[in-house]
């Protein structure tokens, strides 16, 4: 199985998780997004929504506009008693961007620290941008595979 490396973009107003795919031969295995949510003590939080979604951007370009997006799958989840919550899909090839979302209305109540594979990838209150796949690869979201995070909300 190939493994494909993304970059990812943490956020709390923006998305929680960006990632930009890169084109062709993506896995045909369901890429796996596990995550547990708790509070600053360690326990689970329960009912936190997420939203993970797969769109295709095209024609146009960024600078001058005209720029099309085709939404592919859009996936929401709570967390539950346990603070757990996952999500299992297969990235199309015509895909071009995925991101994983905290329900905006619910951030007002907390800051976010998240972590994947033990590594700290951002914390605040605002967008947190990770940093570019060279400078940090350990960041970025392996399509095919189990991911795994733990996002900490501390109460404001």
């Amino acid at each position: 199985m190939k493994r494909r490396k993304f970059l990812g973009t943490l956020g709390i107003l923006s998305p929680l998780i960006i990632v930009s795919c890169k084109k062709n031969n993506l896995p045909s295995s369901s890429t796996i997004i596990i995550g547990k949510v708790v509070d600053e003590k360690g326990n689970p939080i329960e009912n936190i929504s997420f939203t993970f979604s797969c769109n295709r951007y095209y024609g146009g370009s960024i600078v001058g506009g005209g720029v099309k997006r085709e939404s592919i799958f859009t996936l929401k989840k709570q967390s539950d008693k346990n603070g757990n919550f996952n999500f299992s899909e297969i990235i199309p090839e015509r895909a071009t961007d995925l991101s994983l979302r905290i329900d905006i209305a619910q951030m007002s109540y907390y800051t976010i620290q998240a972590k994947k594979d033990g590594i700290d990838i951002g914390r605040g209150t605002e967008k947190i941008a990770i940093f570019p796949e060279s400078a940090n690869p350990i960041n970025s979201l392996v399509l095919g595979e189990t991911n795994e995070y733990v996002i900490t909300l501390t109460k404001k």
